[in-house]
């Protein structure tokens, strides 16, 4: 299995927004929480700005679009094109490692999706 969200899995999302950032969110800023259902288990994930400068409304809102499960995604890294956010999904062994479940770059700024501290 790959990323939170492996292809073919039945996976339900729920995106909250946690900040408001009127001014933009900069980096190391968790903007929301992903709840996020594989199977009977639930956990939760953070939506946060790694790097550059976004509103958190438009950060949680970009992540929950590219959860959406109308969201076209290709091969196990789940590669797709959200707004024109290039987003992708680590591997299961990558998510050990580091923690970050997926991202979203576009213009420098860069949204994570990564295991609450």
């Amino acid at each position: 299995m790959r990323g939170v969200l492996a292809v073919g899995s039945a996976v339900a999302v729920m995106v909250s927004s946690g900040v408001a950032c009127g001014s933009g969110a900069t980096s190391a800023t968790v903007c929301g929480k992903l709840d996020y259902t594989e199977g009977s288990k639930t956990s939760q994930a953070a939506i946060a700005v790694q790097q550059g400068r976004i509103d958190c409304s438009e950060a949680v809102r970009i992540i929950h679009a590219y959860y959406a499960p109308q969201t076209r995604t290709e091969g196990s890294g789940r590669f797709a094109t959200v707004e024109g956010w290039e987003c992708a999904s680590n591997s299961s062994a990558g998510i050990k490692e580091t923690g970050e479940h997926s991202s979203c770059h576009k213009d420098g700024t860069t949204i994570v999706v990564k295991d609450l501290p």
